[in-house]
C-alpha cells in the first residue's frame, strides 16, 4: 500500500464564465513537488457548473499544465445533462511521471450545443503523489 508522498488541493468558489463550445479552465492545483525520481499521481476534481438553456452535454477533462492546451490525463467523456440546471461533475484520474521536479493539473470543461454561455460556480482539485 502506497503512502502519500505530497498533497496540493485548491479549492475556489469564483465564478468562471463557461463560454459555449470552448473548453474552459475550472481550477488548477498549483505545482506539487515530486520527493523521488517516480511516482504515480492521482488527481480528484469536481465543479458545480449552471448550465445554459440549451446545453446537452459536458466534457470534462483533467489536462497537465495550467491552461487547455496541456495533455489529457485519462478518457475526456461526454456527460449529457439537462439544460438549465446546475449540476456536479466530479473525476478521477491517474498516471506515472518519471524525472520530473514538479506537476500542476487542472479540470478543465466544455459544453455542448449550448447556445449561450454557463457559469462554472466553484470548483475543486486534490492531487496526490504516491
Amino acid at each position: 500500500m502506497s503512502s502519500i508522498q505530497e498533497l496540493q488541493g485548491v479549492h475556489t468558489t469564483t465564478n468562471v464564465t463557461l463560454t459555449d463550445g470552448v473548453e474552459s479552465v475550472a481550477v488548477s492545483s498549483g505545482g506539487v513537488i515530486l520527493p523521488y525520481q517516480t511516482a504515480k499521481i492521482w488527481i480528484v476534481a469536481w465543479a458545480q457548473v449552471s448550465l445554459a438553456a440549451s446545453t446537452t452535454g459536458l466534457t470534462p477533462r483533467i489536462r497537465r499544465g495550467t491552461g487547455i492546451t496541456g495533455t489529457t490525463v485519462g478518457d475526456a467523456t461526454i456527460v449529457l445533462v439537462t439544460a438549465s440546471t446546475i449540476v456536479e461533475i466530479n473525476m478521477m484520474v491517474s498516471e506515472d511521471r518519471a524525472n520530473e521536479g514538479s506537476v500542476e493539473y487542472s479540470l478543465t470543461l466544455l459544453d455542448t450545443a449550448g447556445g449561450a454561455d454557463g457559469t462554472i460556480l466553484q470548483s475543486s482539485i486534490m492531487v496526490y503523489v504516491l
